[in-house]
């Protein structure tokens, strides 16, 4: 297509010579204008293409479209190959052909051509007239729009019954060109069903009341529905925008449809605000905003999601949310401390709030994009390596497995008892609570003291792994354990045998009775302890070093070392 539209306009210009520019440029623009109109030709047919599809998609839950579908694939991958008008003729002479193809399959299998409107005892009789009713009478199609309004029927379940009849009987609506597919008012003493509806072109519209619909799968307009009641389409595949009331008990939807959006009556779009549903699930819907009053049970949306989003489910809830990705904030809340959260499938979001809930499982997050201020009392962050966009402060969880995280921004862990890291630098943690400090693979260059951590009972660090690079060059960080009147077992390398560190430094550590070490060290010192009896020391030198030390002095009590290097120096 882009070849044959530029050979088109190279010829254009190849008609502009150095004379008779006036009437060149006419000639140039009749060209030009010649060409859009060319462009606009494909865009219009690519659109009828695209419309004529999603009617014959519907149109195959209840007639046989396999051969016309096919056609239309057909058709569609031609449009690629379109060089000039002649093609373009050709390819709307070959749909319009398949349009007629498709009005004759209905006209074969239609019962009704023409809308419905049952709206008093009069206009239902005429409806009886074209929808056979009895058992054997099929499900029909009706090539307009149907519109019911029961409140006639209100006081009498015998002509209710003759509505849903006829309702029960239509298979598939395709509505009016520019107007609405089904329009359906009702109430509770006068419901209406459509059972066997599988299909909906065009608009949908229901008040009232809830109503049946199991069979239907695909409406191509937008729905509103503003009553009280359950909303539940079981079988639905895609949908377009969905504005419901605010009163509905109930809001289900497969979590595969898709449907293009999903608001509260009056609200903008992605806002939901529900004060009586005790459970929500809006399929592929995403949802900006969720205020969810009595909801135990939510799941919302998936896939990426732009701008920011907020959830709040004061009951006691599990909410279920499947986005991918969200390109703003991410705020969570609950009345509840044990609603949990599961956000499985986030891998990407920027500044995050959690409020006290129970759980919050980020167990694909690598990094929140901005600052996390996670309230949960259990927390899945088993994915998270780096804070470089933001500080991260967990304010209820006892215990917090970050092995993964190397901490670049400032980090608060308030009520943990137990923190773990992948790399940090103390000045960048604040652990009030935490007894339990273990750190998997500090940073070769990365200098840790354990002095400002006075609750420490104890404390693990293994080294990064150097392998064949290790060096005294390559491994220089120094490891402080000072003073620390509450620590009482230390392990250094204990994790990774085969982390290297620098220089390590034990001093003063008066609760002391459990040292070990492994791995490679390239200085080691133990000094001043008044508890240690015996210790551990398994570690080798850094490969490559061209020194190496161990100190062990002023330890009022150790009697014994086992397993130490030759290169022991006192």
């Amino acid at each position: 297509m882009k070849k044959g539209l530029l050979t088109l306009l190279a010829a254009a210009l190849t008609i502009v010579g150095c004379q008779d520019y006036d009437s060149q440029f006419k000639e140039l623009t009749t060209l030009v204008t010649n060409l859009a109109a060319d462009v606009q030709g494909l865009r219009e047919l690519s659109t009828e293409i695209d419309t004529l599809s999603a009617t014959v998609d519907g149109l195959s839950s209840s007639l046989d479209v396999a051969s016309i579908q096919a056609t239309l694939d057909e058709l569609e991958a031609a449009l690629v190959g379109v060089a000039d008008e002649t093609d373009l003729t050709t390819l709307a002479e070959a749909l319009a052909a398949v349009q007629e193809d498709v009005r004759e399959l209905l006209a074969a299998n239609a019962v009704i051509n023409q809308s419905i409107t049952i709206s008093n005892e009069a206009t239902l009789q005429y409806a009886e007239s074209l929808v056979g009713t009895g058992t054997d009478d099929p499900t029909v199609i009706v090539n307009g729009s149907v519109t019911v309004d029961s409140t006639f029927a209100n006081a009498d379940a015998s002509l209710t019954a003759r509505i849903n009849a006829i309702t029960n009987k239509i298979a598939t609506i395709l509505g009016v060109d520019g107007g609405s597919g089904l329009v359906l008012t009702h109430s509770a003493s006068s419901t209406i069903n459509f059972n066997e509806l599988a299909f909906v072109d065009k608009t949908l519209e229901v008040s009232g009341s809830s109503f049946g619909h199991d069979a239907l799968t695909t409406i191509t307009g937008n729905v509103t529905e503003t009553h009280s009641g359950a909303i539940s389409y079981p079988l639905l595949a895609s949908a377009g925008i969905f504005a419901i009331g605010n009163d509905v008990t109930s809001v289900d939807f497969p979590t595969t449809a898709n449907i293009t959006s999903m608001s509260t009556v009056g609200s903008a779009t992605g806002e939901l605000w529900l004060k009586k549903a005790t459970s929500i699930n809006t399929g592929k819907a995403t949802v900006n905003n969720l205020n969810a009053t009595k909801a135990t049970a939510i799941t919302i949306g998936n896939g990426a999601h732009t701008g920011n989003v907020v959830i709040n489910a004061p009951e006691s809830a599990v909410i279920t949310h499947g986005v991918t990705s969200i390109s703003g904030t991410l705020s969570v809340s609950s009345a509840s401390s044990v609603t949990t959260y599961f956000a499985s499938g986030l891998t990407g979001v920027g500044s995050t709030t959690v409020g006290a809930i129970g759980e919050a499982h980020f167990p694909l997050v690598a990094q929140f994009g901005g600052d996390a201020s996670l309230g949960a009392a259990v927390l899945d962050l088993s994915a998270l390596a780096g804070n470089a966009s933001g500080t991260i402060v967990i304010a209820n969880a006892l215990t917090v497995d970050t092995q993964k995280l190397a901490v670049t921004n400032n980090v608060t862990y308030t009520a943990a008892t137990t923190a773990h890291f992948k790399t940090a630098t103390d000045t960048l943690l604040n652990l009030p609570a935490a007894t339990t400090l273990e750190i998997f693979e500090q940073s070769s260059t990365q200098d840790f003291a354990s002095a400002a951590f006075t609750t420490l009972t104890t404390f693990k660090i293994s080294g990064e792994d150097q392998g064949d690079d290790a060096s005294i060059t390559t491994v220089a960080n120094t490891i402080d354990i000072k003073n620390a009147a509450t620590l009482a077992t230390v392990e250094i390398n204990g994790r990774r045998a085969g982390g290297d560190i620098g220089t390590v430094n034990i001093e003063g550590t008066a609760a002391l009775a459990n040292l070990s070490t492994a791995g490679e060290i390239t200085s080691f010192t133990v000094s001043g302890t008044v508890a240690l009896t015996a210790a551990t020391i398994g570690h080798d030198h850094v490969s490559g070093s061209d020194a190496a030390a161990l100190t062990v002095i002023n330890n009022t009590k150790l009697a014994a070392l086992s397993s130490f290097s030759s290169y022991l120096h006192r």
